[in-house]
């Protein structure tokens, strides 16, 4: 096996690769606590960020291809991979589009704060967002594989504005599931959103006490069924 050392000290996290023998491939060591979730991409390339708003690209021998960091940027969520290798994160400061070489290809809404990205069956970027600064994540946005604005989707239908919960869930058609909570703090819902950024449907889970529902995880099962979590309080 061969060890890779991005701090050029012993570090206590480490990436492994394992081949189909079980057998240790590589390692890769990172500073502690600090990677999130991995993707991959064409050539068995990998992703991630780490906490201090790098994100590091690998190939599938686990040395560098690039780093891409920029220090007006506090954090990155998961990035994913389209079809035709562009990297997208979301930001504290909008939406970035990267090249497969690290560049960058655009950058949308550098007015939000966006959170864990999904792409649809056409390419569409579906993500959560909301106003710098704010606590909840109100809005679910949709963008065009070039940057610009499909559609927001920003409130029940009874008016209320939703906190959203969990990254969305996409299925084969292109319909959108989130879960969320509403702000009047009594239920959560569980929600599938049209293509179009129309709602299709919406599943209540109340509780009683009125001390709060919130929705995680949404996941798509066998033919289509869903499954989430309902966290409630009291």
């Amino acid at each position: 096996s061969m060890e890779r050392d991005e701090l050029g000290r012993l570090g206590d996290e480490r990436l492994t690769s394992i081949d189909d023998s079980g057998a240790v491939d590589w390692m890769f060591r990172v500073p502690p606590n600090s990677i999130s979730s991995l993707s991959q991409g064409l050539g068995g390339v990998i992703y991630f960020k780490t906490y201090d708003g790098v994100i590091y690209s690998l190939d599938a021998g686990g040395n560098i291809r690039w780093r891409f960091e920029r220090l007006k940027i506090k954090y990155f969520d998961r990035p994913v991979v389209g079809s035709d290798g562009t990297i997208y994160v979301g930001t504290d400061q909008g939406l970035y589009a990267l090249n497969p070489d690290g560049t960058v290809k655009w950058v949308a809404r550098e007015d939000l704060e966006l959170w864990d990205p999904s792409l649809s069956p056409k390419g569409d970027i579906i993500i959560a967002g909301r106003a710098a600064g704010s606590i909840s994540y109100p809005f679910l946005y949709s963008f065009a594989p070039d940057g610009s604005l499909n559609w927001v989707y920003e409130k029940d239908p009874s008016g209320q504005e939703i906190t959203i919960s969990s990254p969305p869930v996409i299925d084969a058609e292109g319909t959108i599931y989130i879960g969320d909570s509403t702000n009047s703090g009594c239920c959560g819902y569980l929600r599938a959103i049209n293509a179009d950024g129309t709602l299709k449907w919406r599943y209540l889970v109340d509780n009683p006490t009125n001390l709060g529902v919130t929705i995680f995880a949404p996941a798509i099962g066998y033919c289509n069924r869903m499954y989430f979590i309902g966290n409630s309080i009291g």
